[in-house]
């Protein structure tokens, strides 16, 4: 280890660091024979004066390159703006015409609701007195029907009556059939053997005649 080196490492473990950390850290430092690889002063001025005409170099390109940023904003930047005058003139007419076809659309538009509104009234009417008219026919069906219903309960006493004298009628129709019977039978026993020879009598009187014209020329 050299002297550099011992010293690095000594100060370190002076300083409280690890003896391994310490240790490590000492060994990077390069020994005396290294140092006579690293560059001299004429070195560091001959790389400064490159590294200064490169930083001009690099300066004139910086330069040149903001001045053709600028110009190629400047241009950018007017051709948007024509472009957004453009755009702006094209909305403005399109708003213009937007709004002339909103007009006209708004004028239609009250035109058309003021007819609905007429035919709608219109027909509000006419509907009112189509239900008027069912009204008075409903009434009158009412009536109708409490007439009719008036009617029916009279039949329906005329009918009882009826059935009423039918069965009346019935039962004396019985009993006159009951006393024509008997009647019938009383003649039978009577008149019954003079209609037997009266029968019998034109029997012969109609035998004759026809004998009688049958022998005739």
């Amino acid at each position: 280890m050299s002297t550099m080196t011992a010293e690095v490492y000594r100060a370190f473990r002076a300083a409280g660091v690890d003896e391994d950390i310490a240790a490590a850290a000492a060994s990077v430092i390069p020994y005396k024979d290294d140092l006579e690889d690293l560059a001299t002063e004429q070195d560091m001025v001959e790389l400064r004066a490159e590294v200064q005409t490169e930083v001009a170099a690099v300066k004139v390109e910086v330069a040149e390159l903001r001045s053709e940023m600028k110009q190629e904003i400047a241009e950018l930047r007017s051709e948007i703006k024509q472009e957004i005058a453009e755009l702006r003139s094209e909305i403005k007419q399109e708003i213009a015409e937007l709004r002339g076809d909103m007009a006209v659309l708004r004028s239609e538009m009250k035109q058309e609701i003021a007819e609905l509104r007429s035919e709608m009234k219109q027909e509000i009417a006419e509907l009112h007195q189509k239900v008027a008219k069912l009204q008075q026919e409903v009434t009158g069906l009412k009536r109708e029907m409490t007439e009719v219903k008036q009617e029916m309960a009279e039949v329906k006493v005329e009918m009882a009556e009826v059935k009423v004298e039918m069965a009346e009628m019935k039962a004396e129709m019985k009993q006159e059939m009951a006393e024509m019977k008997s009647e019938l039978k009383l003649l039978k026993v009577v008149f019954g053997p003079i209609i037997i020879s009266l029968l019998l009598a034109i029997l012969g009187v109609g035998i004759k005649l026809v004998l009688s014209s049958g022998a005739t020329p």
